[in-house]
C-alpha cells in the first residue's frame, strides 16, 4: 500500500510538474487513492474489529429500514383511516340534510 502511494505520488507530481498547487493536488490525490487501498486491504484480509463495525452498520441500516417501512405501512393506515371517518362524516351529514329537507318539504306540503 505504502509503496503503491509513493510511486502514485511521484508520477502525479511529475505530470502536474511545478507550483503549490499542483504538489498539493497531487499529494491529496495519492493520499485519497491510499486511503481506498488500505480500506480495500482491511476487508480483504478480514481485520476482526472492521467485520465487527460492518455487522453493527448492517444491523443498524436494517433497524432504519424496518423503521421507515413501518412508518409507510403507519401513513397508509392514517390515510384509509382518515378517508373512512371522511366518508362517514359525510354519510352523516347526508342524512342529516335528507331529514332536514324531508321536515322543509312536509311542512310546506301541510301549509
Amino acid at each position: 500500500m505504502g509503496v503503491i502511494t509513493y510511486y502514485l505520488y511521484y508520477i502525479i507530481a511529475s505530470v502536474l510538474s511545478g507550483g503549490f498547487i499542483k504538489e498539493f493536488t497531487a499529494l491529496f490525490i495519492s493520499i485519497f487513492i491510499g486511503m481506498i487501498i488500505y480500506a480495500l486491504l482491511v476487508l480483504i484480509l478480514k481485520v476482526e474489529e472492521v467485520n465487527i463495525l460492518v455487522k453493527y452498520i448492517n444491523l443498524k441500516l436494517n433497524k432504519a429500514s424496518n423503521i421507515k417501512n413501518k412508518i409507510k405501512v403507519l401513513e397508509k393506515a392514517k390515510a384509509i383511516i382518515f378517508e373512512r371517518i371522511k366518508s362517514l362524516l359525510l354519510e352523516r351529514n347526508k342524512s342529516k340534510l335528507q331529514r332536514n329537507n324531508f321536515y322543509c318539504t312536509y311542512t310546506f306540503k301541510v301549509l
